[in-house]
């Protein structure tokens, strides 16, 4: 039995890359890892071996190449350490900006009963609910469909993993049924003297500008794009958790964790200033003629439009 064990680790790609890794042999210990990253299977697995492989590129002087196989780590074990006693200060330098670089992964589950959620005032559909978040100090709320709620604010850490558990209120009591009140005789109504009674005529007449369908119809325009750019920018974050398809290159990891904030945030701003013109242009159809007043307020995750007039 010791010997089969021996046999078995012996084999194993990790253990030989280590072995290399310590004598030095750099490249050896990469073409290694690199055969062994495409037939793993297991998260865990291919976070070590990136780890791994990630500090033989910084014995090679390949710097952003270690960094990116730092990503890849983190991302397949987000509760990856690299061991401070064994690592160089470079090693747990890169490793560091490589964590900081990458968003939170939120996990949110409700308990006593089914619920919908919110995340910093934005719908998230029914729990539960598995997502990425930039780290920071975030709002978690959840409502039930009687009315009940919970509602939390934890901060998430970047490349870390935050549980966040949300229990519903007690079961909410019918109101008591609210005594009648004794009904009194409605007020007669009061005659008015005879007389001639003063006749006034008033017509108000108004026309929708039609140019304000120009910027009703630019809003909408700008909103599916930025509708097309979150989604695109989804994709990207799919693409580096899916563990099922084809192996991602580093090269392909640095492009897609660069693209995907990117037009994440870029999506955001047309969604705002999309909602704003058409808001706008809305306003000045229906209301043509009167003073009208517009507000916009664009963040790098959300975006909202104030409309005020006098008619």
């Amino acid at each position: 039995m010791m010997l089969l064990v021996t046999l078995l680790l012996a084999a194993s790609p990790l253990v030989e890359a280590k072995k290399d890794f310590a004598e030095g042999d750099f490249e050896r210990a990469v073409k290694k890892l690199d055969a062994a990253l495409k037939k793993s299977k297991d998260p865990a697995e291919a976070a070590q071996l990136q780890l791994l492989r990630a500090q033989c590129l910084i014995g090679l002087g390949k710097t952003d190449a270690a960094r990116a196989a730092f990503t890849g780590a983190l991302q397949k074990d987000p509760a990856i350490e690299l061991d401070a006693s064994r690592a160089s200060p470079d090693a747990m330098s890169l490793f560091d900006q490589a964590r900081a670089a990458l968003p939170a992964t939120i996990a949110v589950k409700v308990t006593g009963g089914a619920a919908t959620l919110r995340i910093d005032g934005k719908d998230f559909g029914p729990a539960p609910l598995t997502t990425q978040l930039p780290p920071g100090p975030h709002v978690f709320e959840a409502r039930a469909s009687d009315g009940r709620s919970a509602k939390k604010e934890l901060t998430a850490n970047a490349g870390r993993k935050l549980e966040v558990e949300l229990p519903l209120e007690a079961e909410l009591k019918s109101p008591a049924p609210v005594a009648a009140e004794e009904t009194k005789p409605p007020p007669q109504p009061v005659e008015a003297p005879p007389g001639p009674m003063p006749t006034v005529a008033a017509r108000t007449e108004r026309r929708a500008p039609m140019i304000a369908l120009v910027p009703l119809a630019a809003g909408v325009a700008i909103t599916a794009v930025g509708a097309v750019l979150l989604w695109q920018a989804r994709s990207q974050y799919s693409r580096l958790e899916d563990m099922t398809g084809p192996a991602v290159t580093p090269d392909e990891e640095q492009t897609l964790l660069k693209n995907g904030p990117l037009m994440q945030t870029v999506g955001w701003v047309a969604v705002g200033v999309g909602c704003a013109a058409a808001v706008a242009g809305a306003a000045w159809f229906f209301l043509g003629g009167t003073e009208t007043r517009v507000s916009l307020l664009v963040t790098d995750r959300s975006g909202f439009a104030t409309v005020q007039g006098r008619f």
